[in-house]
């Protein structure tokens, strides 16, 4: 086994017989802008309540960022953030869901208790992916300005 000399000869290593290509430059950008402007589609649907849509949107997202070099920190911090927007939408669908299935007569507080998570999560998580997707777009265009 040869040794490895630098960090560049990790591109060359293959894996259970499979070889790994090397990206070419400008392609990993490419792509987290790709995800980004998915994950503000994620956002709006989280927003406004379509967690369906939303765990599509992020289902994208994930596959997009999966085109890319894996290991890379910038694509993990993008990937990380889309595969919690796709659990979260899921489980605010869920709540959702089984809030609807509940008779209000018989279990009140049961099917309030599932409403009020639903919209916590979808609100809680919007607004912090909002954070993030805002806070990404300002240090762009200010690294743009110089």
């Amino acid at each position: 086994m040869p040794a490895i000399r630098n960090a560049n000869d990790f591109n060359d290593i293959s894996i259970s017989g499979t070889q790994r290509y090397q990206t070419p430059p400008g392609f990993n950008k490419s792509q987290r802008d790709i995800a980004r402007s998915i994950l503000w589609l994620v956002f709006v649907a989280i927003f406004v309540g379509e967690n369906v849509l939303a765990a599509f949107f992020s289902a994208t997202a994930i596959v997009v960022l999966k085109e890319g070099t894996l290991f890379s920190h910038k694509n993990l911090k993008w990937m990380l953030l889309s595969v919690i927007s796709f659990c979260a939408s899921l489980f605010a669908w869920q709540m959702a869901k089984g809030s609807e299935a509940i008779d209000e007569n018989r279990a009140y507080a049961l099917k309030m208790l599932l409403w009020l998570m639903a919209k916590s999560i979808q609100m809680g998580w919007s607004v912090t992916l909002g954070f993030f997707l805002l806070l990404a777009s300002a240090s762009e265009s200010q690294s743009q300005q110089y």
